[in-house]
């Protein structure tokens, strides 16, 4: 009879611990996953195979590791990149890059002076989704006077959230700091 053991299958390229099985060798072989190597001995799914060591298992180490933590610039790059994102005003997404702001602001400005873009009193505005709008003068005031307050709005609630997560440090996961867990909206 073939003698039981413990197995855990390994992704090849992350070298996490997708599953355990606890049977023969050639039954761990056969049930391989694609793309997973095979390591004798148990360990629950999400460990790593690594440099560093659980007591338990030489091969195995925690998932807080260097690849999931995080640090002080990691959490400012992802605020500073949602800061840019676009902003809806109505069911319209804006660029709020900062030639897009200036852009916008300038057209505002100058705008007796433009001839090519405005045509029926109107100029057409292409958004950050490349729909086109025509605005007349007062709506694009309008649309740029609710960009700044919500530019304000978003940058405020932004930085808070920012320190309250620097403030965690070294406790913070890549996954805390996806975009979808940031306070983008009021």
């Amino acid at each position: 009879m073939p003698k039981m053991s413990k197995y855990s299958y390994v992704d090849v390229s992350t070298k996490e611990v997708v599953g355990c099985i606890d049977t023969t060798s050639d039954a761990a072989e056969r049930s391989l996953p694609v793309g997973c190597e095979i390591i004798e001995g148990w360990s629950e799914p999400g460990l790593y195979v690594g440099d560093y060591t659980d007591p338990a298992n030489p091969f195995l180490r925690a998932k807080t590791s260097a690849e999931t933590l995080v640090t002080e610039s990691d959490i400012k790059a992802a605020r500073d990149k949602l800061e840019l994102s676009s902003l809806v005003v109505g069911v319209v997404p804006y660029d709020v890059d900062r030639v897009s702001l200036e852009r916008m602001g300038r057209a505002v400005a100058q705008w007796d002076n433009l001839s090519m873009t405005i045509a029926d009193g109107k100029i057409s505005w292409i958004a950050a989704d490349n729909t086109v709008s025509l605005l007349t003068k007062i709506e694009l005031t309008d649309v740029k006077a609710q960009i700044d307050l919500e530019i304000a709005k978003r940058s405020d609630r932004l930085f808070y959230h920012c320190g309250l997560l620097i403030s965690q440090l070294p406790n913070i996961t890549k996954a805390d700091i996806a975009d979808e867990n940031w306070p983008l909206n009021a």
